[in-house]
């Protein structure tokens, strides 16, 4: 049987926060690529966030067969940290497995709390990248479409409700490029549910490039998934009157993106 960098026992409280067994072995040789792996955008007393790679869970599902970010951020901080201990971290929030960009996670469960209750009160600015299917005529957009599950569907996937039915959901967009059937959009979004962003804007005709789940069509070779890129972050840290604002440059895969819509279609 393989043996795994962590054997980990995990415990859902309220808020989400994951644990791991004290039961758990380190192995130095796991520092190898880590670097490659995770890479830290900011770090300080209360909290790290990471630059998740698209691909890769958030937190590790109920059947532990694959590494989470969760996972890799400890494995990281335990190479550098003096006695090779790997240290407790508290998910703040989630990202879709093949979004790319900003996560936070928490060293305490006072600044857990303190970020949830930032998140739940829409004090958290997050804003996405993307390149949509077709040309989008307006400069900018607001889209109010309450989601639900849709229980009906063979995959796990989500629906725009109907009137009185579902979350509120609200999504801004501004459109950065029009392309040769393409748009590249700056998203942000004023709620936080689940599979949102991809949600609302192929419920305006638009799907996230990749994005078969939510009725993408175009065929990409450099694209196996959907191309969406967690670029911007902008909040209060925790127990402070300090405003944190952090942005990625676009990734390789926008960049790719832009290219391939572009280039007039044969």
């Amino acid at each position: 049987m393989k043996k795994t960098f962590f054997s980990l026992l995990f415990l859902m409280l309220s808020g989400c926060a994951l644990f791991s067994s004290p039961a758990e072995e380190f192995q130095p040789t796991s520092c190898a690529n880590i670097d490659k792996r995770v890479k830290i955008v900011y770090e300080d007393d209360n909290l790290v966030i990471v630059n998740k790679p698209a691909g890769i869970l958030s937190v590790a599902n109920k059947n532990r067969k694959e590494e989470s970010m969760l996972d890799l951020l400890r494995i990281k901080l335990a190479c550098v940290s003096p006695d090779n201990k790997p240290k407790w971290y508290y998910r703040v929030h989630r990202l879709d497995r093949n979004t790319q960009g900003l996560m936070i996670f928490a060293k305490n469960e006072k600044a857990q709390k303190y970020m949830q209750d930032q998140f739940a009160a829409r004090k958290v600015e997050k804003r996405y990248r993307t390149v949509v299917e077709g040309v989008i005529a307006q400069d900018k957009g607001v889209i109010n479409k309450p989601i639900t599950d849709a229980q009906d569907e063979p995959v796990h996937k989500m629906r725009v409700a109907a009137p009185g039915e579902g979350l509120p959901s609200v999504t801004e967009y501004t459109v950065i490029r029009r392309l040769p059937n393409a748009t590249y959009v700056d998203v942000h979004t004023l709620t936080g549910r689940q599979h949102q962003v991809r949600l609302h804007l192929a419920s305006i005709g638009h799907p996230v490039f990749s994005d078969r789940l939510y009725g993408a069509t175009y065929t990409t070779t450099f694209l196996k998934n959907h191309l969406l890129q967690a670029y911007y972050l902008k909040f209060k840290k925790p127990f402070s009157n300090e405003i944190l604002e952090l942005q990625l440059s676009p990734s390789d895969k926008i960049l790719e993106a832009i290219d391939f819509a572009e280039k007039p279609k044969k």
